[in-house]
């Protein structure tokens, strides 16, 4: 759990596309934030994981880490992937903590299709609950 709690995506709140002027700008108004003693809330801030820790050192910290390609690549296999309609329809949903129901929108949308090979696997639903 610790790869998805202090992912450096969820801690800057940022999407695996972020170009780095977007990182920057991220980093910016949290330490800012950060500096003031406050903490701000983002969409990434879902309800069913643990509270984000956003002090100067954990923003510094995440900074490192997607700065550096080997743990980039880590990190963004244990984040959640913006990449079409269900995708959004899912985190919109997670934002509000259901959970059931973001899976099965990303279930509906890897088996609707007969083409498609996929089995369902209680994988998918044990890293959302974890």
């Amino acid at each position: 759990m610790n790869l998805i709690n202090n992912n450096p995506y969820r801690i800057l709140g940022l999407p695996l596309t972020a170009t780095e002027r977007e990182i920057a700008k991220q980093i910016n108004t949290l330490a800012t934030y950060a500096e003031m003693g406050k903490t701000k809330s983002l969409a990434s801030d879902f309800p069913f994981l643990t509270p984000v820790d956003r002090t100067p050192y954990a923003i510094e910290e995440a900074k490192k880490q997607i700065e550096q390609s080997e743990s980039k690549l880590l990190y963004s296999l244990f984040w959640f992937w913006k990449n079409n309609s269900a995708d959004e329809l899912a985190l919109e949903v997670l934002k509000e903590g259901n959970t059931s129901k973001a899976i099965a929108i990303w279930e509906k949308s890897v088996f609707a299709s007969k083409n498609k090979i996929y089995k369902p696997i209680v994988l998918v639903e044990n890293l959302i609950r974890q």
